[in-house]
């Protein structure tokens, strides 16, 4: 009786340890959300053919564990948006580099604008340090996030980047824009076909360039940006149309986070968003 008692202690004791390796195995020092939409622009609805307009991303990562930062972050899009990036002058990061202004950023590349946008980064306390994001045609394709970091604690003026010389630092985030890789954008009991045939970003080895771990974006894309160039014909930089989908007009997107430390290293993250 007494053998099997400490052999029930024993598998206890054993199935405790072998959990507790599991929970540290599964824990993840950070964790992502992600949101989006597409807006018509002129507005109305959007329908089974493509129509020009502008699309909204939001992504936010609260951090848990000391030290982690955001390495990687991709982006798969729907294959009902589309991108056309012949329609606006493209820039090259090399217009952008150094630690410069929103408006010697403006001088360089406004020809080139395609959004807008705001981000946010972790100094002393979670999202404090506040920063303003132009949004470039990239060259030779993709995007380049032009973010203007202001002083911890400061509110971020994103007025007027054209003539806007706030902020104390720069950040260029950039991602080359590629068909979506068959093999990984299924995900979260949606199909393939949702995205085959689309988009998607790819921003990596973040933390080489921004030294806060970045904790929100949020820009949007496509027509309707403060920029001249996209008017009329040049606001065909995004489309999209809107089909029915396993019985419900919706998008879908695919995100994929990487840490810099914690376990899994990555988050896959999938957002859907109703559409007519």
């Amino acid at each position: 009786m007494r053998m099997r008692r400490r052999v029930s202690v024993v598998v206890a004791l054993a199935t405790a340890v072998a959990l507790g390796a599991v929970g540290v195995a599964q824990a993840i020092n950070a964790n992502s959300t992600v949101s989006f939409n597409f807006t018509k622009v002129p507005a109305g609805t959007i329908g089974t053919t493509l129509k020009q307009g502008k699309i909204n991303v939001h992504t936010h990562t609260n951090y848990t564990g000391s030290g982690t930062k955001t390495d990687r972050a991709r982006l798969f899009f729907d294959k009902n948006f589309a991108f056309n990036q012949s329609v606006v002058p493209k820039c090259s990061a090399s217009q952008l580099s150094g630690n410069i202004t929103m408006k010697a950023a403006m001088a360089a590349c406004g020809t080139k604008l395609g959004g807008t946008g705001t981000a946010r980064a972790n100094a002393s306390s979670p999202g404090d340090t506040q920063a303003c994001v132009l949004a470039f045609n990239r060259n030779p394709n993709g995007i380049l996030l032009f973010t203007r970091v202001f002083l911890t604690g400061q509110t971020a003026n994103c007025s007027n980047p054209a003539n806007n010389t706030g902020g104390f630092t720069t950040v260029l985030l950039q991602a080359p824009l590629a068909t979506n890789p068959a093999s990984t954008t299924p995900g979260g009991g949606l199909p393939a076909a949702f995205y085959q045939g689309g988009k998607w970003l790819d921003f990596n080895h973040i933390t080489s360039v921004a030294a806060l771990p970045l904790s929100d974006f949020n820009v949007t894309v496509g027509k309707g940006a403060p920029n001249t160039n996209l008017s009329g014909t040049k606001g065909n930089l995004i489309r999209a149309k809107c089909t029915l989908r396993s019985g419900s007009k919706k998008w879908v997107m695919r995100t994929i986070f990487k840490y810099t430390n914690g376990s899994p290293l990555e988050q896959v993250v999938n957002s859907q968003h109703s559409c007519n």
